[in-house]
C-alpha cells in the first residue's frame, strides 16, 4: 500500500515556557495506492488529500482563535505540504501547489 506521513513540525515558540515544552510532533498517513500520479485528475486528487492531511496535522488548538495560533497553524500546513510534495516526489502534484495545474503542465510534454 502506497502512503505517506506528513509530519506537522511546524509548531512556533509563542512563549519561553512553550520553548521548555514542546509538544510531540503529529503524523499523518495519506494512502494513495488508487491513484496514478501520472494524471491530472489523479494529481489533484492526491493535492487534497495532502491539504486535508496537513490541516488535521496541524490544527491542533481548533478552538483558539487567537492571531498567534491561527498563523502558527498556517506556517505549519505550509510546512507541512512542502514537506509531503519533496518526499512524494511526484511533478503533477508538486504542480498543483506552484499554482501551475497539472492539465497545463502535461499540455507541455
Amino acid at each position: 500500500m502506497k502512503t505517506i506521513l506528513i509530519p506537522a513540525a511546524a509548531v512556533l515558540m509563542l512563549s519561553a515556557a512553550s520553548a521548555a515544552a514542546q509538544p510531540a510532533v503529529p503524523m499523518v498517513s495519506i494512502a494513495y495506492a488508487d491513484l496514478n500520479l501520472a494524471t491530472a485528475q489523479d494529481a489533484h486528487t492526491m493535492a487534497l488529500r495532502i491539504r486535508d492531511a496537513a490541516g488535521r496535522a496541524c490544527n491542533t488548538q481548533p478552538d483558539n482563535n487567537a492571531f498567534d495560533t491561527i498563523v502558527a497553524n498556517q506556517e505549519c500546513v505550509h510546512r507541512a505540504i512542502s514537506a509531503a510534495v519533496a518526499k512524494l516526489g511526484a511533478p503533477l502534484v508538486s504542480a498543483e501547489f506552484d499554482g501551475q495545474p497539472a492539465r497545463r503542465l502535461l499540455a507541455q510534454r
